[in-house]
């Protein structure tokens, strides 16, 4: 397994049996499979999968990153990893190899979102140009490298008010762009500080507290997503959303 990218992405995809590799998605776009419905979380860190992902079209400008797999699913997959700055959107290979239990797995695609999730660490999406195939999703729930998400997330775009602990901060305009039982996606006009303490009010009074874990900047505004505190309220905040 060579560090670089082959001469061209187009000899890779040919060799790899994947096609769509150019800066456009084009076709191969059509066939994403449903994002939430089958989506997997990686196990805890004792287990976690390990991969390594080159950056760039040719061997020439490939950065090779080291990174673990957060979540997958059949179009993709969110990388997590320690640098000195966020992933730019580019073309990639992501090269995975577990001797544990013989997985020897490479799929080209674009990342295509990068968000900062603690000191120095960071969490990338990262688009397959050709869906995995089921058959390695299997693999990895059968050897408990993965297990089925849980919490779907369901779009709602409602008005929040959202209150920060340290530093004090209080938005009125924002809104609530997504939420599941566990946690949410706001839409603030200001940046959330990582690691803080939210206090989420619905119009109706509803509430619910929520630990920042991810703030990313926008055109216009910013987008973060929270973590409930408490999942008994995480779940009623959650239902009251979505008309339960």
């Amino acid at each position: 397994m060579s560090d670089t990218l082959s001469s061209s992405p187009q000899n890779l995809a040919a060799k790899l049996g994947v096609g769509g590799v150019a800066n456009s998605m084009g076709a191969a776009t059509k066939q994403k499979p449903d994002r939430i419905a089958n989506r997997f979380v990686a196990a805890p860190d004792s287990s976690a999968i390990v991969a390594s992902l080159f950056v760039g079209p040719s061997h020439a400008t490939a950065e090779k990153v080291t990174c673990q797999i957060a979540d997958l699913h059949l179009g993709g997959c969110a990388l997590r990893y320690q640098t000195r700055a966020a992933l730019e959107t580019a073309l990639a290979r992501l090269h995975v190899a577990d001797s544990k239990i013989g997985l020897n797995l490479e799929m080209i695609g674009h990342v295509c979102w990068s968000r900062q999730t603690g000191l120095g660490t960071f969490t990338s999406g990262f688009q397959f140009h050709q869906p995995l195939s089921p058959k390695v999703i299997d693999s990895l729930l059968r050897e408990n490298r993965i297990t089925r998400r849980v919490h779907h997330r369901v779009d709602v775009d409602l008005p929040v008010a959202v209150r920060q602990n340290l530093p004090s901060l209080s938005l009125n305009g924002s809104r609530l762009a997504s939420v599941s039982p566990g946690g949410v996606q706001l839409t603030t006009s200001e940046p959330l500080e990582l690691k803080s303490k939210l206090l989420l009010i619905l119009p109706n009074g509803t509430t619910a507290v929520a630990t920042t874990v991810w703030c990313v900047c926008g055109d216009d505004d910013f987008s973060s997503g929270a973590k409930f505190v408490s999942p008994d309220q995480g779940r009623h905040f959650h239902d009251v959303c979505v008309g339960r």
